[in-house]
């Protein structure tokens, strides 16, 4: 055997990371103990497209607190997240709406991001069992199937991780049935302190035609220290 393509071997076998260990960095990098950040997304449909601004705070993988700033039409729409249950306080009304766990699918402020896409933020490695299906010089590619007894809000994801940064490049999100329901694709990464955070992506609805939805955040904050009254009823219906 030559002596070259065995050293090459033995490298790769030494130095190539584990699915756990790629996982298990990537959720340290998108899930610190808190998050705060401000956040514009651009939702395009066919040749139109419309923004709207708001800010976040979050903290661990249950709890998290939206506010929509702008346009003038959606100023003060509230979302609160804690574990599985999600509230809307509408402004208009002064109502506050219990979003039903079946509902959590469906779209937020009518862009390609689901409620539980914005809000929820469990990680990889407690949700999905992995594998390594394929490594380049620059990414490894993941597949990722939900555990048994956990509730992902995917059944499959295909992930493809930079190997510099441990991010996701691109991510293809499909149901039980094998339907290819979104795709996620990253445009920019900041480093912040010691993790890499992604900053600017965009997710696409396969299910509809020429449908996607920008996200830039700014203003990012990697473990604030946020208060626990943030995130209760009574502050969603602060007026």
């Amino acid at each position: 055997m030559n002596n070259l393509f065995v050293f090459l071997l033995l490298s790769n076998l030494t130095f190539s990371m584990s699915s756990k260990e790629i996982l298990n960095r990537l959720d340290y990098n998108m899930t610190p103990k808190s998050v705060s950040y401000s956040g514009e997304m651009i939702i395009h449909r066919e040749d139109k497209k419309s923004t709207k601004k708001f800010i976040m705070d979050a903290i661990g993988n249950e709890k998290s607190f939206i506010v929509f700033k702008y346009p003038a039409r959606d100023r003060g729409t509230k979302y609160l997240r804690n574990g599985k249950n999600l509230w809307i306080y509408m402004p208009s009304t002064s109502r506050t709406i219990k979003i039903s766990k079946h509902m959590l699918k469906e779209s937020m402020m009518g862009s390609d991001i689901s409620y539980d896409d914005q809000t929820d933020r469990n990680k990889y490695s407690s949700l999905y069992n992995s594998e390594i299906i394929s490594e380049t010089p620059t990414q490894y590619v993941l597949n990722l199937m939900r555990k048994d007894g956990e509730e992902a809000k995917y059944y499959r994801q295909i992930l493809w991780i930079n190997k510099n940064t441990l991010t996701i490049d691109k991510g293809e999100m499909y149901a039980n049935s094998g339907k290819l329901l979104k795709e996620y694709l990253v445009d920019e990464i900041q480093k912040i302190d010691d993790r890499y955070y992604i900053t600017i992506f965009r997710i696409d609805d396969k299910l509809k035609k020429d449908s996607y939805t920008e996200l830039i955040l700014t203003d990012i904050k990697l473990n604030p220290d946020l208060s626990e009254s943030v995130f209760t009823l009574k502050n969603l219906e602060r007026k």
